[in-house]
This record gives C-alpha cells, structure tokens and sequence, in this order.
C-alpha cells in the first residue's frame, strides 16, 4: 500500500491523493488490504486519512515530524522556502 501511494504521488507531484478503484485494481489490491494498509500507515503516522461516507478517502503523504491534523504534506518537487526570503 504505501509503495503504491508513493508512486502515485510522484505521477502525480502532489502529496494528496483520492485513493478510487481503479487505482487500486492498478495496485492489485482488494479493497479490504487497502483499508487495512491505510489504518495501518495512518496509525503509524505516515499518512493522513480522510473519509466521507460514500466517497473515496482522501489521504496526504505527511511530512516526518508533523502532526496528523496540521495537513502539512510532503510537498513533492517543490523546495522549502522560508518566510521572508526571496525564492
């Protein structure tokens, strides 16, 4: 599962994915090893899941060290720049 979510945010250059059924087909995984693998990765702090009845999760690569509700994601081919200088 987190191999997928990786190559799908790098296709992708976004930390946010809405995981649908054809990407897990993609991944050959059934839908129940992908909501086990989520809960897993979510309780190991390295994603952040959200779901809504009826619709697809929606989950953020998170950034190490960040907190699970901050939606600080990995911010993929972007470089950090910090307040008050130039880029």
């Amino acid at each position: 599962m987190a191999l997928l979510l990786q190559k799908l945010c790098t296709q992708r250059t976004s930390p946010v994915i809405n995981l649908t059924r054809r990407m897990l087909a993609f991944g050959h995984l059934s839908r129940d090893a992908s909501y086990d693998g989520l809960r897993r990765l979510e309780q190991a702090r390295l994603i952040s899941v959200r779901r809504l009845p009826g619709r697809s999760p929606q989950i953020v690569l998170l950034e190490p060290g960040s907190a699970p509700g901050s939606a600080r994601g990995l911010q993929l081919g972007q470089r950090r720049v910090r307040q008050g200088q130039p880029s």
